[in-house]
C-alpha cells in the first residue's frame, strides 16, 4: 500500500498532535505527584 504525499503529511500530524497530549498528559502526572508529595510531607 502506497501512501500519497498528502496522507503522509496527515499522518504526521495526527502523529505529532498524538506526542504532544502525551507529552502534556506526562507532565501534568508529573506535577500533581510533586504537589502531592510536597502536600503531604509539610
Amino acid at each position: 500500500m502506497q501512501l500519497s504525499d498528502e496522507q503522509k503529511r496527515q499522518r504526521r500530524r495526527r502523529n505529532v498532535a498524538l506526542g504532544v497530549v502525551l507529552g502534556g498528559f506526562i507532565v501534568l502526572v508529573y506535577i500533581v505527584t510533586l504537589v502531592k508529595l510536597g502536600g503531604g510531607a509539610s
